[in-house]
């Protein structure tokens, strides 16, 4: 049976309720396709204007990966948070 791919909007927003469930400060999302040659399927990107200490976005690319990693059926992603 065909890998049916879920939509780049639908990851973006799916994002953005976990980014606002656990009011995790956020300026920017950006979702892509990724590498084939990779072997990612999506980059996910979150960029910040607000300051935090490095092991917090550390806390927070795990808890995005934690809560997408159900939604994307095991599709292999990469997610950062980026403050800028």
């Amino acid at each position: 049976m065909a890998k049916v791919k879920v939509p780049l909007k639908n990851i973006g927003k799916l994002t953005k309720t976990i980014l606002e469930k656990n009011k995790i400060p956020y300026d920017e999302i950006k979702v892509s396709e990724g590498e084939r040659e990779d072997d990612v399927e999506y980059i996910i990107a979150v960029y910040s204007k607000k300051e935090l200490p490095f092991d917090k976005t550390i806390e927070v690319r795990k808890k995005l990966y934690k809560e997408l990693k159900d939604v994307l059926n095991g599709d292999k992603f990469i997610v950062a948070y980026l403050v800028i």
